[in-house]
């Protein structure tokens, strides 16, 4: 049979510290994208600094929008299908690590992420993402530790509560 359940997790929302330098980091690969265009450098590095510079133009829009918002509610679906498989879905792209942690801490169960299902909210980076920043940093909505937090809620929630 199938069992159908939800949940909704509430993740902080980015931090100001983390847009507050996307204005410099626009003007800086402006510069840098138009210094790889003028210079004839290759296509997949001008492409690199298109998509950076895409990603800052967002962070620096979503300071002010995000900082009314104390935090984002994510709606998690679990699809229990059979004796042994679980689909867990999120509406947000999840950094393969966080499905990885759910998976090994549920052992006893195959669990699979499906991502983005039942709306998008975006990217939700790992710890490890946020320190090395880059597009999908600078274009999430929630703050650094929300991916992990997320997956913990998931295992509290449905596993470590199970109601089957």
């Amino acid at each position: 049979g199938i069992t159908a359940m939800r949940t909704v997790i509430h993740l902080p929302t980015k931090a100001t510290r983390w847009v507050v330098g996307a204005s410099d980091r626009e003007k800086q690969l402006t510069e840098e994208l138009r210094h790889a265009e003028d210079s004839g450098q290759p296509h997949g590095r001008i492409r690199q600094l298109k998509t950076a510079l895409q990603g800052a133009q967002i962070a620096a829009a979503l300071g002010p929008r995000l900082s009314s918002l104390p935090y984002v509610p994510v709606e998690v679906q679990l699809l229990r299908v059979g004796a042994d498989l679980d689909l867990v879905a999120y509406p947000a792209e999840l950094f393969s690590g966080l499905s990885a942690r759910l998976s090994v801490a549920v052992p006893d169960r195959t669990v699979l992420s499906v991502c983005p299902a039942n709306g998008y909210l975006g990217y939700i980076p790992t710890a490890d993402a946020f320190r090395g920043g880059g597009y999908e940093v600078d274009t999430c909505i929630v703050d650094c530790g929300a991916g992990e937090s997320l997956v913990a809620g998931v295992i509290d929630h449905f596993y470590t509560h199970r109601t089957t």
